[in-house]
């Protein structure tokens, strides 16, 4: 399900959503809490991929923007804008919740049929 995506915009996704979880995890202290967990997987007609992973500085929203935790806001922060852009190319829809200490990602994105 994941050939029809051009490459470009499974770097975007994955290479941003990945490197936003991997900074996270890498501000917690015990590292037995590092952990990200990726599931890809077919859900009745769409492709699913939810990216999880802990954080201990809560992300800040403006304008309904999750704004970069990076010192340098001017060329940071386009991340998540650049996955949300690649996804709806695709007639798809981003989620993304913060709830007890843990941030997730959730991509849907509409399968063509597969006849």
């Amino acid at each position: 399900a994941l050939l029809r995506l051009e490459a470009v915009d499974l770097c975007t996704i994955f290479g941003n959503a990945l490197d936003n979880a991997i900074e996270s995890c890498e501000k917690i202290a015990d590292t037995k809490q590092r952990e990200i967990t990726l599931r890809v997987c077919r859900i009745q007609g769409f492709l699913a991929v939810c990216i999880e992973n802990p954080y201990v500085q809560t992300p800040r929203i403006e304008g309904g923007r999750l704004l970069s935790t990076k010192r340098d806001q001017e060329n940071h922060g386009y991340g998540l804008q650049g996955i949300r852009e690649a996804v709806r190319r695709y007639g798809g829809e981003m989620d993304t919740e913060m709830e007890r200490g843990f941030f997730t990602l959730t991509l849907l994105l509409p399968l063509e049929d597969e006849e």
